[in-house]
């Protein structure tokens, strides 16, 4: 699948139609159902489900997949049906939002450098990154370690740079956003492996739209850095994490999320669909178009229900 977020929405539309008999079947007394449809998942090869068919694809089960696959091919979404080989459901794994952190930490518990571990935390608007940055930093901290936490919206360019194509601009939302060199400079490259440790959290503030100037704070060799932001994984920055976990949310969820919590930042449920919408969603599909971040993850979350989430842990 090509367009990812295009792929997600159509998908979504249609695969409660595997739960739904025919009404002829119905009357027939036939209900060819599957025991159980998964929500949906971004991998590599793009987003997916799982069905689960009782062992067996009767023909009216297999009508409906046929039929689903048909339907997304109009909508020009390239789809099919495998089956998968026992070892290919290996890494997938759900639980609670504990069992989640504690896989998480032990991630991080693995990676084994001379200097500070540099986690990033990618995905989508209100996918629910900053929320399991903060609460992976109280685990990890109550196991000893000593954690950093930054934002790449402590590195967003001045508003004038920002938004020079338009604050509803996708291609500015992407090109126009961010002070790589910042982040490198003060940042990711002194807690990297040719870094002195010397490190500044912060350089924008975004209330204000002005420049920061923080002391430079000395981070002990087995310190921890949480990232999280939008497109951690583009050119710029992919070389300069340790570990990358994936946020991964549907995005009507996400949506919804940022009705609530952007209301009181753009002033009406509108606006934040309206940026949503133009800015948002384009500059993310923009960036699975020519990043496909999914690739580059060590672990995916599947973010949609966050007390019961799904996550899959790629080899390192």
């Amino acid at each position: 699948m090509h367009r990812p977020v295009q792929a997600i929405v159509s998908i979504r539309s249609l695969r409660t139609r595997e739960l739904t008999p025919e009404e002829a079947d119905a009357e027939a007394g036939e209900i060819y159902t599957p025991n159980y449809v998964s929500d949906i998942r971004v991998a590599a090869r793009g987003p997916w489900y799982y069905v689960d068919c009782k062992g067996q694809i009767p023909p009216p089960m297999q009508e409906r997949m046929i039929a689903v696959l048909e339907e997304l091919e109009r909508e020009g979404v390239s789809a099919l049906v495998e089956v998968p080989a026992d070892d290919e459901m290996d890494y997938m794994d759900n639980g609670t939002r504990s069992e989640l952190l504690s896989r998480l930490s032990e991630a991080v518990e693995s990676v084994t450098n001379a200097h500070p571990t540099r986690v990033a935390v990618d995905g989508p608007p209100a996918a629910g990154k900053t929320t399991l940055a903060d609460e992976l930093a109280v685990v990890l901290r109550a196991q000893g370690r000593e954690v950093i936490r930054a934002t790449i919206e402590d590195f967003l360019t001045p508003r004038s740079q920002r938004y020079r194509r338009g604050k509803h601009s996708a291609d500015g939302c992407y090109h126009d956003s961010f002070d790589f060199d910042a982040l490198h400079q003060v940042l990711l490259d002194p807690l990297g492996p040719r870094g002195d440790r010397r490190f500044q959290q912060a350089v924008y503030d975004k209330v204000t739209d002005t420049a920061l100037s923080q002391p430079v704070t000395t981070a002990p060799a087995d310190a921890v850095l949480l990232f999280d932001g939008v497109f951690l994984m583009r050119p710029e920055l992919i070389d300069r994490w340790d570990l990358r976990i994936f946020v991964s949310a549907a995005f009507e969820e996400t949506l919804d999320r940022a009705r609530t919590r952007d209301l009181a930042v753009y002033g009406s449920v509108t606006e934040v669909e309206r940026r949503f919408h133009n800015r948002y969603r384009p500059s993310q599909q923009l960036y699975f178009d020519t990043v496909r971040p999914t690739d580059h993850a060590d672990i995916i979350v599947h973010n949609d229900e966050p007390q019961q989430p799904a996550w899959e842990a790629r080899p390192r």
